[in-house]
């Protein structure tokens, strides 16, 4: 039962950490889009949106068919 309880509380962590990441993520680029001055800056963050949607559309395209 021991060993249950050590790998479920490995596993929550886990899980903790990558939400804890992916928070500080979100925070960091929302600064970075509040702060950015430069239209060059501007561009390059809307083609990284726009890459990171492409690879979203193809990972459903793949999931699906």
């Amino acid at each position: 039962m021991e060993g249950k309880i050590t790998f479920l509380n490995a596993e929550l962590a886990a899980v903790a950490d990558r939400e804890r990441k992916r928070e500080l993520e979100i925070a960091a680029s929302k600064e970075e889009i509040f702060f950015r001055h430069v239209p060059q800056v501007v561009m390059m963050e809307l083609i990284k949106r726009v890459m990171r949607m492409i690879r979203v559309i193809r990972r459903v395209t793949v999931i699906t068919s």
